[in-house]
C-alpha cells in the first residue's frame, strides 16, 4: 500500500516537472534534507513523511513548518476486499458514517465531479462544522482493489479557499502506476 502511495506521488511529481521544465517560469521538484518540494503555478508546497503517520505522505505549503501550517494535503489508499468494501459509493458511505458518527454537527456538501486521466471519475465532498474545526475537500476514486481519498485540510475557509485549485490539479493527475505493472523472473 506503501509502494502505491509513493508511486502516485513520484509520478505527480515527475508529470509536474516535465509540465513545468517547458514554461516560461522555471518550476521544479527538488529535495531539502528530508522533504521533497515543488513549486509549480499555484506557489510551492513541501512533502513528507512524519513518522506518526506510518504510510501517509503529508503536503503543505513551503515556507510552513508541519505544525504550522494551514492547510495539509494527503492521500490515503485502502483496500476494497480486504475491508468488505464492493464499491465506491460504499467507500465513501463508509467514510462519511465515520466522519458523522465522530463529529455530529459535520455539514457534508456534494461537490462537482472530477475527470481523472481522461477516463475516472473522482466524486468531491466539500466538510465543515465547529467540531470538526476544519473545512476539508475530499475526492474518491475506486478501482478493483483500491479505494482512493484525496484530503485537503484547512484550518480556515481562506486557506480552503485557496487552496482549491492545487488540490483540483493533484486529484486530476492521479494515475495508478502499477495497473499495467509486470514482474519478471528473477525480478525483486
Amino acid at each position: 500500500m506503501t509502494r502505491i502511495v509513493l508511486a502516485f506521488f513520484i509520478l505527480y511529481f515527475l508529470c509536474e516537472y516535465v509540465w513545468t521544465r517547458f514554461s516560461k517560469q522555471r518550476r521544479h521538484p527538488y529535495r531539502q534534507s528530508n522533504h521533497l518540494c515543488l513549486c509549480q503555478k499555484a506557489g510551492c508546497w513541501t512533502m513528507r513523511q512524519p513518522k506518526k503517520w506510518k504510510s501517509i505522505w503529508l503536503m503543505y505549503k513551503m515556507g510552513d513548518t508541519l505544525e504550522k501550517s494551514q492547510t495539509l494535503m494527503y492521500v490515503n489508499v485502502e483496500a476494497l476486499k480486504e475491508n468488505n468494501i464492493a464499491n465506491l459509493d460504499q467507500f465513501i458511505d463508509l467514510d462519511i458514517k465515520n466522519l458523522k458518527k465522530n463529529f455530529s454537527d459535520i455539514a457534508i456538501l456534494d461537490d462537482q465531479q472530477l475527470l481523472v486521466n481522461y477516463k475516472d471519475i473522482a466524486k468531491m465532498k466539500h466538510l465543515s462544522g465547529n467540531t470538526f474545526g476544519n473545512f476539508e475537500a475530499r475526492a474518491y476514486m475506486a478501482d478493483a482493489k483500491n479505494g482512493i481519498s484525496f484530503v485537503m485540510s484547512s484550518k480556515s475557509k481562506e486557506g480552503f479557499e485557496s487552496c482549491l485549485n492545487p488540490f483540483n490539479s493533484l486529484v486530476t493527475s492521479y494515475s495508478n502506476v502499477v495497473d499495467n505493472l509486470e514482474v519478471e523472473a528473477g525480478d525483486k
